[in-house]
């Protein structure tokens, strides 16, 4: 996914955009964002707004709420899946 766009009639620079959970800035414009996939982008997470309140362009990813991706698993399965690192699993 590439970004790109103007503010105030001006193109957006890269000292203007925070991506994700570490407010990372792209390297260059258009900006390729980082993959929502974490074993290509270890170092943040696209799904989780930046945490500074910095002024600029704050990008973060949210999933469409209709469209359920895995589904629901049971405890077990999901206490698995989490010592692999591939999920965070929520107690009720």
């Amino acid at each position: 996914m590439w970004l790109s766009g103007m503010r105030d009639k001006r193109s957006i620079t890269t000292h203007q955009i925070y991506v994700g959970s570490k407010s990372m800035e792209p390297d260059a414009m258009p900006a390729m964002l980082p993959d929502s996939e974490p074993e290509t982008t270890p170092d943040t997470d696209v799904f989780v707004p930046p945490k500074h309140s910095r002024p600029g362009i704050h990008v973060w990813l949210t999933p469409r709420e209709e469209r359920d991706v895995m589904g629901a698993m049971d405890a077990a399965t999901c206490e698995q899946m989490q010592a692999l690192g591939y999920v965070e699993c929520r107690q009720p």
